[in-house]
């Protein structure tokens, strides 16, 4: 791995086998702002790059580490994920500094997964010896599109070939590495995506995500689809996209983990297994949410207005929420997101008003909407593509009963 702030070396894969696979934890989410563009559909918190918003922002989140070591006691971070944005956006340099100033600052001796989320044009040899030397074991390319057109219509700075040369870089320099397809979108169609799809597995990369596009309010293309002069893919072809993503996925040998991830065995994403087992994460930097002791915490997402609070001695935190009375519902709904489900016991550690939930669990299952059995529940396959309307199915069975009343609703999902 060459000189420079090392994590701990990674254990041999291990195999996820339905409702035995155990996350690990505590994560620690780091938020980097900086994009080359900024896409269409995109609502994350970015901002554009330049070498003095990147070092001011490098010694704001380093300054926000280092309160939050005493706010997180002897806490030691299992998994270590650097999303934006786009962290492959900083420097070589840059990014080495911050991974050595987080591993000054943080216990993250114990990391056993830490990855870098990077676009395609920025997979070169220097950032390659830097994210290694910086102990990434894992890239999450945006590769989005593996077709010219698509990618000029999602306001993509690289091209197909672009992106072939990214995931080849990645290949021989990490032995794991996702890559990422948006579906749905304005434009969008079977053709292209059958070949996206035939073309991405052709590389063999261990994990695929596949994201289903949401027009976000406030983004160019969110707002071109909800004033109806654009038109993205509709409920039918949405389920169809999905469904194709699902056999050829398959048919290659992934695993259909959770609704849009797919992995290789033991290729699995350690850290979003947190956000959907319901473990404990802390968040750093603009925007970087986390839950911890059953509250969750929401920085500012302004880069600026983030550096100017850390900077005059303020908390970064925009939102704090009580959501332990929420862990129950974030538990159910985001454990049928996965494919292993939750089981009876899991669902049990939550007390009395787990008991409204399995009733509803099991009538749905009696009507054939999911799969119950002595382990706990789950959905089948064949039921994947309408996730949200199974939730809201059980959310209402459960809210009719009087001893239970309305359950409070979760007022942010990660996923």
């Amino acid at each position: 791995m060459g000189r420079g702030p090392q994590l701990a070396a990674l254990p041999a894969p291990v195999q996820s086998h339905p409702l035995t696979a155990s996350p690990v934890g505590p994560g620690l989410y780091v938020h980097v702002p900086f994009c080359r563009v900024r896409c269409p559909y995109c609502d994350f918190a970015t901002a554009p790059y330049t070498a003095r918003s990147a070092t001011r922002y490098l010694q704001a989140l380093l300054k926000e580490a280092e309160r939050a070591r005493g706010l997180l006691g002897s806490a030691r971070f299992e998994t270590l994920f650097f999303g934006g944005g786009t962290p492959s956006r900083l420097e070589p340099s840059d990014f080495l500094a911050l991974a050595h100033g987080l591993s000054d600052r943080l216990d993250l001796s114990r990391v056993v997964e830490a990855t870098l989320e990077a676009n395609p044009e920025d997979v070169d040899e220097a950032h390659l010896e830097a994210w290694r030397q910086a102990g990434v074991t894992r890239l999450s390319i945006g590769v989005q599109a593996l077709d010219d057109a698509e990618l000029r219509r999602l306001g993509r700075p690289h091209g197909r070939s672009g992106a072939l040369v990214a995931m080849a870089r990645a290949a021989g320099c990490f032995s794991d590495w996702s890559c990422d397809l948006i579906f749905g979108f304005p434009g969008h169609g079977p053709a292209t995506w059958e070949r996206t799809l035939e073309e991405a597995i052709g590389l063999g990369p261990p994990h695929v995500c596949c994201y289903h596009f949401t027009a976000e309010a406030g983004t160019p293309m969110g707002d071109a689809v909800r004033a109806g002069r654009v038109k993205a893919a509709d409920d039918d072809l949405a389920g169809a996209l999905f469904e194709t993503a699902s056999r050829r996925l398959g048919e290659a040998g992934y695993r259909h983990y959770e609704i849009s991830n797919y992995a290789r065995p033991g290729r699995e994403s350690k850290h979003n297994r947190l956000y959907w087992s319901g473990r404990p994460y802390w968040g750093l930097g603009p925007g970087a949410v986390g839950t911890w002791g059953g509250v969750r915490r929401t920085n500012v997402r302004d880069h600026a207005v983030y550096a100017a609070r850390i900077e005059s001695g303020l908390s970064a935190v925009a939102l704090e929420e009580d959501v332990s009375g929420s862990a129950l519902v974030e538990r159910v709904m985001m454990g049928l997101r996965l494919d292993e489900g939750v089981s009876w016991t899991d669902l049990a550690s939550y007390g009395v008003e787990a008991q409204a939930w399995r009733r509803a669990i099991e009538k749905a299952a009696a009507a054939g909407w999911m799969v119950a059995d002595e382990r706990g529940f789950r959905l089948g396959e064949e039921r994947r593509s309408v996730t949200d309307e199974v939730a809201a199915h059980l959310w209402s069975e459960v809210e009719s009963e009087p001893a239970v009343g309305r359950p409070a609703l979760p007022t942010r999902m990660r996923g």
